[in-house]
């Protein structure tokens, strides 16, 4: 259900970033894009305040993308506050991770994977010399 509907999210966004765009042209980006879209699972640790002196955790949850061998790009507001961070392919496999860069001001992080599934999709993203304000772009994950 959670891949539905980070699939349908993507979906959604699609028209509102590129009105002209023919369902043909969106779906085709869709299916060259999807298999490389992770779902994050974090764990938060709450620290506890005042008098409690119980600390417990909570369960997050957020997407990604696949842009090389071992690196997820996420928003950094997904593991901002994690203590671990397990990625999810669409196969269903998981996978460790562990926070190589993020930049809270800029919104975005990248994990590094300790090992990723033999079928696993790498996103191809576009070469930033070659894209000038105005251009059609999708954000994906």
């Amino acid at each position: 259900m959670r891949k539905l509907l980070i699939n349908l999210q993507i979906l959604l966004l699609f028209p509102i970033i590129c009105p002209n765009l023919s369902a043909q042209d969106l779906g085709e980006v869709y299916n060259k894009v999807n298999p490389s879209v992770v779902i994050i699972h974090t764990i938060d640790r709450v620290v506890p305040s005042g008098k409690l002196k119980q600390s417990a955790s909570m369960k997050g949850i957020g997407s990604g993308v696949l842009i090389s061998d071992s690196k997820v790009i996420t928003a950094a507001h997904v593991i901002q506050t994690a203590s671990s961070a397990v990625v999810e392919f669409l196969s269903g496999k998981r996978f460790t991770s562990k926070v190589i860069a993020s930049s809270p001001a800029a919104d975005v992080a990248l994990l590094q994977l300790e090992e990723i599934p033999d079928d696993a999709v790498v996103a191809r993203l576009a070469d930033s010399e070659n894209v000038s304000i105005g251009d059609k772009i999708f954000v994906i994950g």
